[in-house]
């Protein structure tokens, strides 16, 4: 997949966009983190991911020190 979107001249620079903006908008989201993948990514939604707007990282408990 991600020689099929090198091939339709999307960079590495793209593909490292994808990466970043699902990442923060899907890892700490247990329904939505097993999409973390190359197939879901690169496929055919890939150009649809890469020119979403990046959205804010949505904060969970563990983004905060409740011992301090």
């Amino acid at each position: 997949m991600i020689h099929a979107r090198y091939g339709e001249g999307f960079t590495l620079e793209d593909f490292k966009r994808v990466i970043d903006i699902k990442s923060v908008e899907w890892q700490s989201d247990p329904k939505w983190n097993k999409f973390l993948r190359p197939e879901t990514l690169f496929g055919t939604k890939f150009e649809a991911y890469l020119n979403q707007q990046e959205g804010k990282k949505k904060m969970s408990e563990e983004d905060f020190n409740f011992d301090d």
